[in-house]
């Protein structure tokens, strides 16, 4: 054994006297903070729990800890260098981990999202899975999502000790919570809101056809029309494509029209209660507001098919498919009938998530047991 093994036990055995323990949630971006928010709420009901945030270094820092600072979790916030030497109990991401902690601890992947890269072929490989190999734990969303991940690298089961339980981000949302109106340049309450979102890969409603679909909206101005996308797409375009584009500055050349209202917001299911209608392609919240029951007009990409055969035969009952813009006119020109398909989303969302506007509760209570 070497001397800094040895340490490193002396280290733990001491910590272990202490009933007081330490959970570090680590943040890659503002989505990924929106996404573990909830659990930190609750686990404000364990007062022997010492929470503490740090980003990770992967995604936009500066953006990322503004994001962090200006919420109600400021005061946990920790520089990544400080956390490193910190004793942690449990760190818990929602995506690769960027810092490398110096003192032994335990690793927690939080989910954070489903109908992305988790569940369709990148070059050949189920990559967001691959994240969850290096955990010591997995919080799913439910038994079948995990189900499926163990299916796609079975040493998951030998490596990964999977916890089902639920998806905290669609909480508010599963419980009718409303944490937003609609922003000032929209006057009108009369007409429809409807939401582009979008995924941030090469095979992607905005990435694709998506000039042609905005163009369109900004054409239909009996609707409110929310245009945002995956938070990707503006803080690590650079990581991602050979070619950078400022996609914000793109989606405010359309916001010029009356109706038109850009928001670049990391958590889409705030504005759940103003949305009538989604339009996004493969990006999770193509499930998630199916799971709140909302009707979704879906972008399919051929050369995107989905690995999880019983998810991808859920999602097309529960959804209406588009290839193109024209496509999509005439499913507008059919218009939104809000109760349509409603048994169908339904039938999606106990597939993806169990503990619905009960997930925090649940994550936390995990989150205790695994800290002992």
């Amino acid at each position: 054994m070497s001397l800094l093994h040895a340490l490193k036990n002396i280290d733990d055995f001491c910590h272990g006297l202490s009933r007081s323990k330490s959970v570090l949630f680590e943040v890659m971006n503002g989505f990924g903070f929106e996404c573990q928010a909830p659990v930190i709420n609750a686990l404000r009901a364990y007062p022997h729990i010492n929470v503490g945030i740090t980003t990770s270094g992967l995604g936009d820092e500066a953006l990322t800890q503004a994001h962090i600072m200006a919420s109600d979790h400021g005061q946990y916030f920790i520089a990544p260098k400080k956390a490193t030497w910190k004793k942690w109990d449990l760190v818990i991401c929602t995506d690769a981990r960027g810092v490398w902690y110096q003192r032994n601890h335990k690793t927690a992947y939080l989910q954070h999202g489903i109908s992305g890269r988790g569940n369709y072929p990148y070059d050949g490989n189920p990559s967001a899975t691959g994240n969850h190999q290096s955990f010591d734990y997995l919080f799913a969303s439910s038994i079948d999502i995990a189900r499926h991940c163990v299916k796609q690298m079975p040493q998951l089961s030998d490596t990964t000790d999977i916890r089902i339980v639920g998806f905290p981000l669609l909480d508010s949302g599963f419980n009718k919570g409303t944490s937003t109106s609609l922003p000032s340049p929209f006057p009108s309450t009369n007409k429809p809101t409807v939401l582009f979102c979008s995924h941030w890969d090469q095979y992607s409603l905005l990435k694709t056809i998506g000039h042609d679909v905005l163009t369109l909206l900004s054409q239909q101005r009996h609707y409110n029309v929310l245009l945002t996308a995956h938070p990707y797409n503006w803080d690590r375009e650079e990581m991602l494509f050979t070619e950078h584009k400022d996609w914000k500055a793109y989606f405010q050349g359309f916001a010029q029209h009356e109706h038109v209202h850009f928001i670049p917001e990391p958590n889409i299911t705030r504005v759940m209660p103003l949305v009538d209608l989604l339009i996004s392609d493969h990006s999770s919240s193509s499930i998630e507001y199916c799971a709140l029951d909302t009707p979704v007009f879906r972008f399919h990409h051929p050369q995107m098919p989905m690995i999880d055969t019983d998810l991808s035969h859920l999602i097309n009952k529960a959804t209406q498919a588009f290839q193109s813009a024209i496509e999509l006119q005439q499913l507008l020109q059919k218009g939104i009938v809000a109760g349509t398909q409603r048994a169908e989303r339904e039938q999606l969302s106990q597939y993806c998530y169990v503990n619905p506007g009960a997930a925090a509760d649940a994550t936390a209570k995990e989150v205790v047991t695994i800290c002992g």
